[in-house]
């Protein structure tokens, strides 16, 4: 009985997220032991690993984001605290290096001491850093998807062309000076009559033996709504931020330790619960923002990672 494929085990691999699931499938029904069927998964997995991340990319964008929205809103909430505890300790025009060592020191040792403010203070940091980090994983593979990519099936008509060096050079020369694919592909078609689907299979086969990256078309609606909701949160937080500050002048307190704090941190969360609005509409410019700017990248990305590639010499 023949073995399925590994690019087959690999697909079973992201969908089930079971390694052990797919090892018992493997011995059921095509009669392998164990450890032959953990060593064909395990060269499933480093083959294939690109596919089953990429395949993986939903339910790991959307864990990223929330982790990275929660922990974007405990590091401004415990950091708005001190912050606004602080401020006040200072005045502006105290700007001698032992005030505003002193200033930063009694910051550190309030998060040190105040044991509930330092916790959220690094569990957010630390959710934030580590949606970045485990994000790197998914653009690697989508990027090595792309560098792996299956070779388009070329038509009969492909054959009636010959691929002479002036055509190369003038693919070459188009996206040395950034041209899109669709441009790319248009020019190749207007040269020789090929078809879009040889065209294209052309041009990409050029780019994956340059080792490059091609400029692909900036939709302009979608970058400018991404951009709109990175400023509409960005103005939302900015004047959630401003009620907040006003509202604690209003009612001042004289924080010298960390019991000071908790008080002030009380009168924080006594204005959420008075102005529930208020706080929602924070969090939906937290939201904003964190889509924004994630919609934003995600359209500039390989336009930016295109610049950045070394030039290449013909």
């Amino acid at each position: 009985m023949f073995l399925p494929p590994l690019q087959k085990i690999a697909q079973r691999l992201a969908a089930t997220a079971d390694r052990q699931q797919v090892i018992d499938e493997l011995c059921t029904q095509y009669g392998l032991h164990w450890q032959d069927a953990e060593s064909i998964v395990a060269q499933a997995e480093s083959k294939y690993q690109y596919l089953i991340t990429r395949q993986q990319t939903p339910i790991l964008v959307l864990v990223a984001f929330s982790t990275f929205s929660i922990g974007v809103l405990l590091f401004s909430w415990s950091f708005l605290g001190v912050v606004s505890s602080f401020a006040n300790l200072v005045a502006p025009n105290l700007v001698a290096g032992l005030n505003l060592l002193g200033f930063y020191s009694d910051m550190v040792a309030a998060l040190l001491d105040f044991s509930n403010s330092g916790s959220l203070f690094v569990i957010g940091l630390a959710m934030m850093l580590g949606s970045q980090w485990g994000m790197k994983s998914v653009w690697l593979s989508w990027l090595q998807t792309q560098e792996n990519e299956v070779e388009l099936p070329a038509s009969p008509a492909m054959q009636q062309f010959e691929l002479k060096d002036d055509l190369l050079d003038s693919v070459i020369r188009q996206l040395n000076r950034g041209q899109t694919e669709a441009k790319m592909v248009a020019a190749v078609q207007a040269r020789t009559g090929m078809v879009a689907g040889d065209a294209l299979a052309l041009v990409r086969q050029v780019i994956r033996s340059r080792g490059d990256i091609v400029l692909t078309s900036i939709s302009p609606a979608a970058f400018l709504a991404g951009l709109a909701a990175f400023i509409s949160g960005a103005v939302l937080i900015i004047q959630n931020v401003f009620l907040l500050d006003a509202h604690l002048r209003a009612s001042p307190r004289n924080v010298q330790n960390s019991w000071g704090l908790l008080l002030r941190i009380r009168d924080i969360t006594d204005y959420a619960e008075a102005h529930p609005i208020l706080s929602l509409w924070f969090v939906f410019g937290v939201i904003c923002l964190v889509a924004g700017y994630f919609s934003v990248r995600a359209t500039l990305n390989p336009t930016l990672l295109r610049l950045n590639k070394k030039h290449h010499y013909d």
